[in-house]
């Protein structure tokens, strides 16, 4: 039987937005945070894992194709803050 093997990346501050669209839209898969990524992949109905922390997946969460979205269960969500005071 034939190995198949999947790989992943870290991109994380390597590539410009015009080199990120052609790479999202050959994935099979795209695991982000709330930012423009999630939002391509959205609009291109690629499979996405869109992890949320301080922001609201009903505000900006992705909204075409498949997609699965990840958010903390604490009373304070969302804060829309960039720093948590309150671990």
């Amino acid at each position: 039987m034939e190995k198949k093997y999947h790989y992943v990346y870290s991109l994380v501050g390597k590539l410009k937005l015009k080199e990120i669209v052609p790479l999202i839209a050959g994935a099979k898969l795209v695991v982000t945070v709330d930012t423009g990524p999630m939002h391509i992949a959205s609009a291109l109905k690629i499979p996405t894992v869109a992890l949320f922390g301080p922001t609201s997946p009903q505000r900006t969460g992705p909204w075409n194709g498949k997609y699965m979205v990840l958010k903390a269960d604490l009373p304070c969500m969302p804060c829309l803050k960039k720093e948590c005071k309150d671990w």
